[in-house]
């Protein structure tokens, strides 16, 4: 659901898998063809939060295409793009799919690739998003190399990402920038104003208030507090393609947008509700803010618009809690956004080899410092 001008708070429309759906801020919603009411005692638990210490991330595919047997320089790079679902520190939410096309049996699926691709002279690799349908084209695509396993397993952006939600970020926005100066500009500043603006006026709920819910973890590791950060993501930016790509898959129509593109990511890597070109006003910013900072609402995780991103993170460890009791009553899922700009200063990413990288990502917030650019070959 992306806004543009003239669309009220109460009265939106947002369009998620070919259905038009109205939008009432805090009432009954119609998601995915089902009906979820509020439930009878309302959850205090602001919705980031929720989404933190209770949605895992859904899981992309990538498929590894090749015809016949593999090398024994690809069958180690196979190996290292495995590593990336499992690794002990930063486990990607991937699940890699292995495919000879030759070996295709009667899947009809397999065969579909098959007639597609052909004779494969070298493995590729396509990824699919979490709500990808197999007969759709995937959101990238490339050769089996070490720099597409590097770009497949972080960037600088994405790392940035994950830094600043466990600093405590209640969501931290992404400008997908158009490439025309002046309108970029014009929607940066008017993040930067309003994202301050928000992250000093809106309030969570007393503490005695947010103990005394039942879904309320007294031992979760990130600080509860409302504060936003902004993230700047430069047209042709190779090192931020996948991050492009993956935001630009949050909606159907977003590739064919011209404009600058605002997008709130929360929780463990939600991004949902884009706003685009002159939608990047102080009522719609203000909106998101105001919903993603409120109370958690019974919707349903897989029946929300949005698209949780590949991201390098253990967030079990990162969030800590104990996990909830299985017999305990189960929590109601909720709907989300939201965003302005923090006191932490990022760790920088590591370099990686990889294509040679676009200038160095801008980061709105003055106290953030600019991550070191991978070394130009």
């Amino acid at each position: 659901m992306h806004y543009t001008p003239g669309e009220t708070t109460h009265a939106r429309k947002f369009s998620w898998r070919g259905i038009l759906v109205p939008m009432a801020a805090a009432s009954v919603v119609v998601a995915a063809g089902s009906w979820c009411s509020p439930p009878s005692v309302a959850c205090e638990i602001p919705v980031f939060r929720f989404a933190l210490e209770r949605w895992a991330p859904d899981p992309y595919q990538v498929f590894l295409l090749h015809s016949g047997p593999l090398a024994a320089t690809d069958e180690k790079l196979a190996a290292d793009l495995e590593k990336l679902s499992d690794g002990a520190d930063k486990p990607s939410n991937l699940d890699v799919v292995k495919i000879d096309l030759e070996a295709t049996g009667d899947d009809p699926a397999v065969k579909a690739l098959k007639k597609q691709y052909g004779q494969l002279k070298s493995p590729l690799l396509l990824l699919r998003d979490p709500h990808g349908a197999f007969d759709k084209p995937p959101i990238w695509s490339g050769p089996l190399t070490s720099q597409n396993i590097a770009l497949l397993a972080d960037s600088p952006l994405r790392h940035q990402i994950v830094h600043q939600i466990n600093a405590g970020n209640s969501a931290v926005w992404v400008l997908l920038e158009s490439g025309v100066a002046a309108d970029d500009t014009a929607a940066a500043t008017m993040l930067d104003t309003e994202l301050k603006r928000n992250a000093a006026t809106l309030k969570l709920p007393e503490k005695e208030t947010l103990e005394a819910d039942e879904y309320y973890k007294h031992d979760t590791k990130i600080p509860l507090k409302i504060g936003f950060s902004l993230l700047r993501l430069k047209h042709g930016d190779t090192q931020e393609e996948l991050l492009r790509a993956m935001l630009l898959a949050t909606e159907p129509d977003l590739k064919d947008q011209h404009g600058p593109i605002a997008i709130p990511i929360f929780g463990r890597g939600r991004a949902c509700y884009p706003l685009v070109g002159k939608g990047i006003n102080a009522v719609q910013i203000e909106d998101n803010c105001k919903f993603i900072t409120g109370r958690c609402s019974c919707q349903v995780k897989r029946e929300n618009p949005g698209i949780d991103l590949l991201l390098a993170a253990d967030w079990n460890n990162l969030v800590g809690g104990k996990p909830s009791s299985s017999g305990a009553k189960p929590p109601p899922e909720l709907t989300g956004l939201g965003v302005v700009i923090t006191d932490v200063e990022p760790a920088k990413a590591p370099v990686k080899s990889g294509p040679p990288p676009a200038s160095t990502p801008d980061l709105l917030d003055s106290k953030l410092k600019p991550i070191d650019p991978a070394p130009k070959k």
